[in-house]
């Protein structure tokens, strides 16, 4: 009951953060740490799932146009997830991605480059361009924003949207390709993690249970899809700014505990 309870609590993290721009992967290495939650690699990706299903439900008017009309915009989303593609099947070939997961350091300097990147990449853009104008060279700069965003505590949303916004994209499409982005690279990474505790758990040798991992998948697509609804309007209009001086300021917290003791 208690791994149970836990998992909730990783999964409303999950389902909040996902789609603000302060790293939803950095907040669960720091609440799975509090907590004590072991295999934090394998649930962060089924909690991202579960967000995964709350993207493709609110934009699933967008996916189905990118097997019709949108053809030309599955190539650029598929360019765009080449680099983050990469660089994440390497790590999980050496077993690097479980390495990062586990240190806290890095989510603080990765919330450093986060703010920094919210705050500079998003200043002065003239926002122009619309989803039509994108070119394979804007996809490819997208995505290399969000290869970088691999390591816990770079956002993948606020990598990937300001961006977008230097590209001079207007702040709408810039958040709706960053989501449509997301598919691929997320349902790959799914498909990447889960499939070895599939295994596993057929032989009986799985370690976090299956029935948590269930919950928190079910519990991240709902509170996901509740709270890419609440804030979806927010990160399209508001301004991002806060985003990266909540970004500096745990960033700073993180690394003076871990550094002070």
């Amino acid at each position: 009951m208690e791994e149970i309870l836990k998992t909730i609590c990783l999964a409303v993290v999950q389902g909040v953060t996902e789609f603000l721009p302060v790293s939803s992967s950095g907040h669960l290495v720091i609440i799975a740490k509090i907590l004590k939650v072991k295999e934090c690699i394998l649930l962060a990706t089924v909690l991202h799932a579960g967000t995964l299903v709350s993207i493709i439900l609110i934009y699933l008017r967008e996916l189905r146009n990118l097997f019709g009309a949108d053809k030309k915009l599955l190539k650029f989303i598929f360019v765009s997830s080449i680099p983050a593609g990469i660089v994440g099947l390497t790590l999980n070939y050496f077993g690097l991605d479980e390495l990062l997961f586990e240190n806290t350091v890095l989510v603080g300097c990765g919330l450093f480059v986060t703010s920094a990147s919210l705050y500079c990449l998003t200043k002065n853009q003239s926002q122009t361009k619309d989803i039509s104008d994108m070119n394979f060279k804007d996809a490819f700069l997208i995505g290399l924003a969000q290869c970088v965003a691999i390591m816990p505590g770079i956002s993948r949303s606020g990598m990937t949207i300001s961006s977008a916004l230097r590209l001079n994209f207007k702040r709408k499409d810039a958040s709706t390709y960053s989501f449509l982005m997301a598919v691929p690279v997320i349902g790959g990474a799914a498909f990447v993690e889960i499939l070895p505790f599939l295994k596993d758990m057929s032989k009986g040798e799985a370690g976090i249970g299956s029935l948590s991992l269930i919950i928190g998948f079910i519990v991240s697509a709902i509170v996901g899809y509740i709270a890419l609804n609440a804030v979806i309007e927010s990160v399209r209009k508001g301004s991002l700014k806060k985003y990266a001086i909540y970004c500096f300021i745990l960033g700073v917290i993180i690394l003076t505990v871990e550094l002070a003791f």
